[in-house]
């Protein structure tokens, strides 16, 4: 498991709460999609930022 969150505290307490190391948390979520390898992906953010998101999700 993993997690990207541009804020600390949020990215901190995401951390905490699903019992993930700081070395799989990540600032920008870019980072986290070529360093991970992932099976599932859950976005959660605003509508704004979203679809580009999924977008370079799907392309990762």
């Amino acid at each position: 498991m993993a997690g990207a969150d541009p804020h600390d505290e949020q990215r901190a307490i995401f951390g905490a709460r699903w019992g993930i190391d700081g070395h799989r948390l990540y600032v920008d979520y870019r980072e986290m999609l070529e360093a991970e390898k992932l099976d599932l992906v859950s976005v959660c953010t605003t509508t704004r930022i979203r679809s580009q998101i999924v977008q370079d999700i799907a392309q990762s």
